[in-house]
C-alpha cells in the first residue's frame, strides 16, 4: 500500500515507481506518519513515483458563470496551443466563448495586457490553433477580443511564419475553416498582436444587462481628443445599438460629460454627429 494517497483519504493506490537519483524532499516509512525533510530516491529505502493514481477524481477549475454567457467573459486556463508560431511564450492564457459556430472559444496567452497572441479552438480540451487572414496582414482578428481592425497593432513578421495548420478566414465577420495557413499559404498569421483591448476586462454587472442598464464606474480607455472632462470619472452603460453597444461617459460633473462610443474591452471613441451639432447624442 501507498503512504502517499492519504493525503488524498483514499487507499487504492496505483503508482508507477522510477529509480530517481537521490534528492532532497519528504519522506515517512508508513500510513498516517507524519513526513520529514530528507534525502529520497535511488539509494534509500524512500522511493519516488513518476505519478500517482488513488481512486479519486481531482476536480478541474470550475468555469465561472459569466463564461457561459451571451457577453461571456476572460477565464484564466492554461488551454494546450501550437507551439510553433507565438511571440508570447511563457504569458499567463486566458479563454473567452466567441460568436463563431466554427471556432466557439477565443484563447489568449499574454505579452502584457495589450498585447497577446490569439489562438482558437473548439472546446477547453482541444489543442488551440493559430490563425490566418486571407484578406490583409490580420487585422480583423482583434475582432475575436472585442477590438476592431482600425485599431490593430500587428509586427510585420507574418513572412517568417512557418507552415501551419490552423483556422483561417478572409474577412471581419466570415465564420473559419481549419486548414493551411502561413508558410507561402496567403494567410497570415502573426506572434502577436495589439487590439486596444485590456485583458483581461472585468465582467459586468448584472445590471448593465437589465432593462433600463445600470452606469457602472470602470476606468476604461478612452479617446479623449477632444475632452473637456479629461480626468473625470469614467463610467459605462450599454446601449441598445450593435454597431456600438457601449456608451461611457467621462464627469466634468454629475451634469456635464464626454460621451465616446465602443466595443467591449477596447478604447471608446468619440461621437460625431454629421447634420446637427451633437443635440441627439444625450438620446443614448
Amino acid at each position: 500500500m501507498n503512504s502517499n494517497c492519504s493525503v488524498g483519504i483514499f487507499h487504492d493506490a496505483l503508482t508507477h515507481t522510477m529509480e530517481y537519483a537521490g534528492r532532497a524532499g519528504y519522506k515517512r516509512s508508513n500510513w498516517g506518519e507524519p513526513f520529514t525533510v530528507g534525502t529520497i530516491g535511488k539509494s534509500t529505502s524512500y522511493k519516488c513515483n513518476s505519478w500517482y493514481e488513488c481512486g479519486i477524481t481531482i476536480p478541474t477549475q470550475p468555469e465561472p458563470p459569466c463564461f457561459n454567457t451571451s457577453t461571456s467573459c476572460w477565464y484564466e486556463y492554461s488551454f494546450v496551443h501550437d507551439t510553433a508560431w507565438n511571440g508570447c511564450t511563457g504569458g499567463k492564457r486566458y479563454v473567452m466563448k466567441t460568436k463563431f459556430t466554427s471556432a466557439p472559444i477565443v484563447g489568449v496567452e499574454l505579452c502584457n495586457s495589450t498585447r497577446y497572441q490569439i489562438f482558437l479552438g473548439g472546446n477547453l480540451t482541444d489543442k488551440f490553433l493559430n490563425i490566418g487572414d486571407g484578406w490583409g496582414d490580420g487585422e480583423d482578428h482583434c475582432e475575436l477580443v472585442g477590438g476592431q481592425e482600425m485599431d490593430a497593432v500587428l509586427p510585420g513578421t507574418y513572412g517568417s511564419a512557418p507552415a501551419l495548420t490552423g483556422y483561417a478566414r478572409l474577412y471581419v465577420g466570415n465564420e473559419f475553416n481549419i486548414h493551411a495557413i502561413a508558410g507561402g499559404t496567403g494567410y497570415h498569421s502573426n506572434p502577436w498582436y495589439e487590439c486596444e483591448v485590456q485583458i483581461p476586462w472585468p465582467h459586468e454587472p448584472a445590471c448593465m444587462s437589465a432593462t433600463p442598464p445600470c452606469w457602472y464606474a470602470l476606468n476604461v480607455s478612452v479617446d479623449n481628443t477632444p475632452s473637456p472632462c479629461t480626468g473625470g470619472q469614467i463610467l459605462v452603460k450599454r446601449t441598445n445599438y450593435t454597431s456600438a453597444p457601449y456608451l461611457a461617459v467621462q464627469l466634468c460633473n454629475s451634469t456635464r460629460d464626454f460621451g465616446p462610443l465602443g466595443m467591449e474591452g477596447s478604447t471608446l471613441a468619440e461621437q460625431n454627429d454629421i447634420k446637427v451639432k451633437g443635440q441627439d447624442d444625450g438620446k443614448k
